[in-house]
């Protein structure tokens, strides 16, 4: 017995490490990462300005808008860091229900029509104010809602409902993530939430186990 609980013990230990030196290399490209990303958004700003035909203004704007997107991605990987060492305040505004949940569905809508996937979103309570840190509720639902559109197939679904639910007399802000994907096995249900763990083989290869644990914290 004492020799099993020393062997899970030094597991542990492995899991965290190899763990460790994941999010170092994840960090470290990273900052490589940025420096030509934040170069590219400059000339976007001004090609913005020189263009004055509007179809041709939007496709600028998304690329920028995505541009801008993979940035924060980046920083996410970045504020792991500050997490883990509790370096990471909240930065507290109000905002209505539905603006702050519109623009962040609006993203989805070109990935939703290139991938063939029904994406529905809808918003009860619309003017109910509410008080968040909008930058970091921001990466939590589009990180929930990238899983969804990953792992759902084309002709499939994806829904987003924002809503205000009283429990026990208090008033809660819920964002609900549905799709009609391939789902999670039971077994795995209790470890999504795990930085780095992907559910099943056939699932490996789409994603880096990051987004989810990433929410959470």
């Amino acid at each position: 017995l004492q020799n099993k609980l020393h062997f899970e013990q030094l597991d542990k230990e492995r899991i965290k490490e190899v763990n460790q030196s994941k999010l170092r290399f994840f960090t470290n490209i990273s900052h490589e990462f940025k420096t030509p990303l934040s170069l590219i958004s400059i000339p976007l700003q001004k090609l913005k300005e020189l263009i004055k035909d509007e179809e041709e203004k939007e496709y600028v704007e998304m690329i920028e808008k995505n541009s801008t997107r993979l940035i924060r991605l980046i920083d996410q990987l970045l504020t792991f860091r500050r997490i883990e060492h509790g370096g990471l305040s909240l930065k507290i505004s109000q905002a209505s229900l539905d603006g702050f949940i519109y623009p962040v569905a609006d993203a989805f809508e070109s990935l939703s029509v290139k991938k063939g996937i029904e994406f529905y979103y809808q918003v009860k309570d619309p003017a109910f104010k509410i008080h968040l840190d909008l930058e970091k509720m921001e990466q939590v639902l589009f990180n929930l809602l990238s899983n969804a559109f990953k792992f759902t197939p084309p002709n499939g679904t994806v829904r987003l409902e924002g809503c205000i639910r009283v429990v026990d007399g208090k008033k809660y802000v819920c964002f609900d993530v549905t799709d009609n994907g391939v789902g999670i096995p039971i077994n795995d249900m209790s470890k999504i939430f795990e930085r780095f763990y992907q559910s099943g083989s056939e699932l490996r290869n789409m994603g880096t186990g990051i987004g989810l644990s990433y929410s959470k914290s």
